[in-house]
């Protein structure tokens, strides 16, 4: 084993997030590796996490850091689409490096390794399942150059021509034997950017059938193992204490599977960080129906945003998913997350799956729009293509399910954005279309129904993109009003004050400015566009008084210039008139007051 004051390493593990357009450039951080690294470092190793875009140049990257820490081990997360960017990475640093030795690991190994090994041959092998327990084997095999791969538990490997997999290995029973990882110690070449994500529990008691879980789960019945509450509390004060998140995102597939947990968390989240900590979580709709007690626990303890899976408008097809929901159920939600003032769920819809019909897509559609009605300014909804993931029920029997898988390797397109199957009624091209349908259907529903969302609703979904960085769907409906958009930038960017928070501290010597342009009328007054589209024509002492609020004089100066102009009005009427009419610009959002301090 290497030290890592001689720079060192034993190993560098690799996400490459792939990329739909040459100008995007994420770098997703991926959790596991970090989990991975952490356990491996415990185990007295010296392991880095290197997060890149597909569109960087991450083979001469790559060659780079092996070269300068002699690290004869590279690692892969794989996923759906990454592994086409794996492949050729691959590829280029074994022929600079030929004697680094690639372990590949991730969903798309876990679902299909002998696919993934087929089209990534110089891989010595790839990891099933959980990495940590078996990543460290590999390492001790490696590093003392005993290789012995089929006594490691949870692999596949190349032998001669056949691909080969070991005896699977146990999932860890305990999570909270393995160490909080230590996201910036263990990423190579700091970059700051750290996501404050974690996961409290592994594994998914559904059994739906487009997701390699329900495969799993299929035969072994529930894989759900959790950390204990104080053991997430513990990671939380971590990622608080390192990175000051704006909030937290919960990666749990089903954080909600185990009701006596969720109060607990709840209850101690209160407890030990009253109302400073908040939250995002994806969640089982039919759970928090059966138990109606928890989303109003949830959102008292923090929870800004929820995401569920709604899949489809057409009960027949959800059950045709095993997905144990009702559509009965997404309309609860709809109008429970409302009712409790939820700051932002989002349900998703697949097009072009199980048994699609223009009949089920226009439920499905009617039914997205429905949810927008029942929650305005709340409930956001969206769509993705079907993708026939492998070792999915459906991937492996998709006529039982009305579809003809197309590309089965989905080299066509990138993830859930394109179409990779038919159905018995519509063709590739019917279900593309589908999609820009949808999508203009929602935006028609959300732009009507943002003209008459309350003030307060308004404010808070500002808000909560200023201060937690959450920018919900409702946000960007609502930025596209110019208006709107420039008094909240006013406020959380520049700083700007309201009315009321400068009247409580004196108004004399605050200055307005007015956030719209003036123009005439033909009665010589002027109109103005307030936010919102509202048409408003001022009179003559709204048209003094907005004509004098230019960020140049203070309130008290605008008092005594127009009581010059209105002889023979007491002085203190005017005031009183003048405060009144600033009221009146603040409720319609055309002038804010400069930040003094």
């Amino acid at each position: 084993m290497s030290t890592e004051s001689q720079g060192k390493l034993d190993a560098l593990l690799a996400h490459v997030s792939s990329a739909s357009n040459a100008w995007l450039f994420m770098r997703r951080k991926q959790l596991g590796l970090y989990y991975v690294a952490q356990h491996a470092t415990d185990a007295g190793f010296v392991v880095r996490v290197d997060s890149l875009s597909s569109n960087d140049h991450v083979a001469p990257r790559l060659i780079r850091l092996l070269r300068e820490h002699d690290c004869p081990v590279l690692g892969f997360y794989v996923d759906h689409d990454n592994m086409w960017e794996v492949r050729r990475i691959v590829a280029a640093v074994k022929s600079a490096l030929p004697t680094v030795q690639v372990v590949l690991g991730g969903p798309q190994v876990t679902a299909a390794a002998s696919h993934v090994l087929s089209h990534i041959p110089q891989a010595l092998c790839g990891v099933i399942g959980e990495g940590e327990e078996t990543f460290v084997e590999l390492l001790r095999q490696l590093l003392t150059g005993i290789l012995a791969l089929s006594e490691c538990r949870g692999i596949a490997f190349w032998d001669g021509e056949v691909v080969v997999k070991t005896a699977p290995r146990p999932p860890i029973a305990d999570l909270d034997c393995l160490s909080i990882p230590r996201r910036r110690e263990l990423t190579i070449e700091n970059d700051e950017d750290y996501p404050a994500s974690l996961l409290t529990g592994r594994g998914c008691f559904g059994r739906c059938a487009f997701c390699v879980e329900g495969h799993l789960a299929a035969g072994s019945g529930p894989r759900i193992r959790l950390h204990s509450i104080e053991r997430c509390f513990q990671e939380i004060d971590y990622l608080i204490r390192e990175f000051h998140p704006s909030y937290i995102t919960i990666m749990d597939d089903t954080f909600v599977t185990h009701p006596p947990r969720l109060r607990e968390f709840c209850t101690g989240i209160v407890q030990r960080y009253g109302d400073t900590v908040k939250w995002y979580c994806e969640a089982r709709v039919d759970t928090l129906f059966r138990h109606q007690d928890l989303l109003p626990l949830m959102i008292e303890a923090g929870l800004i945003r929820l995401q569920v899976g709604g899949e489809s408008g057409c009960q027949e097809v959800l059950d045709a998913y095993s997905k144990g929901t009702t559509v009965e159920e997404l309309r609860w939600l709809g109008r429970e997350t409302h009712r409790l003032g939820l700051l932002s769920c989002y349900v998703n819809f697949i097009i072009g799956g199980a048994f699609e019909t223009m009949e089920t897509y226009r439920m499905t559609r009617d039914l997205a729009c429905e949810l927008l009605e029942l929650a305005p300014g709340c409930m956001g909804v969206g769509h993705s293509y079907f993708t026939p993931y492998p070792a999915t029920p459906i991937f492996e029997r998709p006529g039982q399910y009305g579809l003809e898988i197309i590309d089965q390797d989905a080299a066509t397109g990138f993830g859930d954005a394109h179409v990779f199957c038919r159905t018995e009624t519509l063709s590739r091209f019917d279900i593309l279309a589908l999609g820009p349908d949808f999508d203009a259907h929602v935006r028609h529903a959300m732009e009507r129904l943002s003209e008459s969302l309350p003030d307060a609703t308004v404010d808070r979904i500002f808000e909560a993109a200023a201060k937690w960085k959450m920018q919900n769907e409702w946000y960007d409906v609502l930025c596209r009003d110019p208006l709107l958009f420039s008094y909240y930038e006013s406020i959380y960017e520049g700083e700007s004050l309201r009315f009321d928070e400068v009247r409580r501290n004196g108004i004399d010597t605050q200055v307005p400015m007015r956030l719209v342009e003036l123009r005439s009328s033909k009665g010589n007054q002027y109109v103005i566009r307030a936010p919102r589209s509202q048409i408003l024509l001022l009179d003559p002492l709204d048209s003094m008084a907005i004509e004098l609020a230019t960020g140049k004089l203070s309130f008290v100066e605008i008092v005594d210039t127009i009581a010059d102009r209105l002889e023979g009005m007491p002085h203190q009427s005017v005031r009183q008139m003048l405060l009144d009419r600033f009221a009146h610009f603040d409720e319609e959002r055309v002038v804010l007051w400069k930040n003094q301090i």
